[in-house]
């Protein structure tokens, strides 16, 4: 067994990145902090964290952070079920997406969670890559368009986003008279979710384009995204279902009739206590009723 407080310690570090931050929420000094993790990496015999700014876990720590997690909620629902106290919750680190952010998932999430207590902690990504989020340990479950055959982890689909690409009537005017050809796509600008916006940097190279070579705005958030191109500041692929009322309106217009569309899957851990493995269940369940 390893000792409640060094697992407590290495925890608070990791979520903090930082010794200092992690003395004050544990209320402990800092030379306290250090010594535990220290006793830590002794017992294990590997160095769990990378002493930078941010404190970073290395391979061996992110793999135990995992594990860890697992562990610390599997005892908090146990206490929840056996020991039930009014106020007393568990904390859940969820992986999703940002275009599911802006469209479907609240709301699947705020159905899934009725009834339930549980503290929800997300961790944002481009659904290409939250699958990372789950195999570092930082998430216990997570939306992504990857499955996965990672020992351990379930993948369930949920469904498939449909994307449009969209820019208002003055803007489709002034860049994209003659349509959507390659010579307009290289000096339109472009809004994307920056280097790991994959869907957008397919279209343009299917075009013959570097992703190197057309001008784009780089906007960490699909609702930023939507707001801006609703201003006439760039063209932009989103969600159908988020263009659906401003394309009826006719404040925006299809650039191209063809829809992209990409699969959307729910990975978790096998090893779930049972009431997130129904929490999982439920919010699966809404999703593919909301994206359908």
């Amino acid at each position: 067994m390893i000792d409640s407080r060094l697992v407590e310690a290495f925890l608070a570090v990791t979520d903090l990145g930082s010794f200092e931050l992690a003395a004050l929420k544990l209320n402990l000094t800092q030379p306290a902090i250090s010594q535990r993790i220290k006793a830590l990496e002794r017992l294990l015999g590997h160095v769990l964290l990378e002493r930078t700014r941010p404190v970073l876990p290395t391979a061996t720590g992110q793999q135990l952070v995992g594990y860890l997690q697992r562990s610390v909620l599997l005892q908090e629902e146990a206490l929840r079920e056996l020991a039930p106290e009014p106020g007393r919750t568990s904390r859940i680190t969820l992986g999703v997406n940002l275009d599911s952010l802006a469209t479907w998932f609240p709301q699947a999430l705020a159905q899934a969670l009725k009834g339930e207590d549980y503290l929800i902690h997300l961790r944002l990504d481009d659904k290409s890559h939250t699958h990372h989020l789950l195999e570092k340990g930082d998430v216990m479950g997570c939306v992504s368009s990857n499955p996965t055959n990672l020992k351990g982890v379930r993948t369930t689909p949920i469904g498939e986003m449909e994307y449009v690409c969209v820019a208002t009537a003055e803007f489709a005017r002034q860049h994209f008279p003659e349509g959507v050809t390659r010579e307009a796509l290289l000096h339109a600008p472009a809004l994307t979710g920056g280097e790991i916006d994959d869907l957008h940097h397919l279209f343009i190279e299917e075009s013959g384009i570097y992703r190197s070579q057309y001008p784009r705005w780089s906007v960490p958030s699909s609702n930023g995204i939507f707001d801006l191109c609703c201003l006439g500041l760039g063209y932009a692929w989103v969600p159908a279902v988020q263009a659906a009322a401003r394309l009826a309106d006719g404040h925006l217009q299809l650039l191209l009739e063809e829809t992209r569309k990409a699969p959307l899957y729910w990975l978790s851990w096998e090893v779930m206590p049972d009431g997130v493995a129904a929490l999982f269940k439920r919010l699966i369940l809404e999703g593919r009723r909301l994206i359908a």
